[in-house]
């Protein structure tokens, strides 16, 4: 499923992926990498959803705030570029 959502740059079923604390951590990283690579301002508010939830696991948080700097250097370099 993961893999069909990122080809499709899902980033609502992305972003249900990583809220999820139900699914697998391998899956939640992963949606939170994918996210990160999107190229839509849409991508951020999931990753600072999960990077700023207090209640979540610490190596999950630190994982969504490394994809939103990852996010926010891309957007950066796809302005330079323009």
């Amino acid at each position: 499923m993961l893999p069909h959502l990122i080809a499709a740059g899902d980033v609502v079923g992305l972003a249900a992926v990583a809220e999820d604390r139900k699914a697998p951590e391998v899956s939640r990283l992963g949606a939170l990498e994918a996210l990160a690579r999107i190229p839509r301002e849409a991508a951020v508010a999931p990753l600072l959803a999960v990077a700023k939830d207090d209640d979540e696991d610490e190596a999950v948080r630190k994982a969504a705030w490394r994809a939103v700097r990852r996010h926010r250097r891309a957007q950066a370099r796809a302005e330079v570029q323009r």
